[in-house]
């Protein structure tokens, strides 16, 4: 899978957040066995990581986790294995599918779901989630 481009052609100065949200985490990983936070809400939400996360533990209905700062180009698939629905946030003034960040959208348990980031043009970060039949 290559790298995907989120910088602007051409030489400038890169903000070093930028720089760091791209390059802290490799192209595509896996993150197996997680546990969704119990009590839910975005305050300590298990995080997500960009490539395949599935999590394995959802005690109940809500429980929480959050995706990576949003970076255009980044996917992330998330796989409910756990018994219940679970929440899941998005960071800072992301959205998802419209949706605050901060009020997060419900995944169904035995449920998988791709999120793409993309910027709107004032710079925005969206998260598209698609949901698996």
């Amino acid at each position: 899978m290559a790298i995907p481009q989120i910088f602007v052609d051409g030489p400038r100065l890169i903000d070093g957040t930028d720089l760091n949200n791209a390059l802290a985490q490799p192209a595509w990983q896996t993150n197996p066995g997680l546990t969704a936070k119990a009590g839910g809400g975005i305050t300590s939400a298990t995080a997500l990581v960009y490539g395949t996360n599935q999590v394995t533990t959802v005690a109940s209905a809500a429980d929480s986790v959050v995706l990576p700062v949003g970076a255009a180009g980044g996917v992330v698939v998330v796989r409910n294995s756990g018994a219940n629905a679970m929440q899941v946030f998005a960071q800072g003034s992301d959205t998802i599918n419209g949706t605050a960040g901060a009020t997060g959208i419900s995944q169904a348990n035995a449920k998988t779901s791709i999120y793409f980031a993309v910027n709107d043009v004032a710079g925005v970060t969206t998260w598209v989630g698609l949901l698996s039949a």
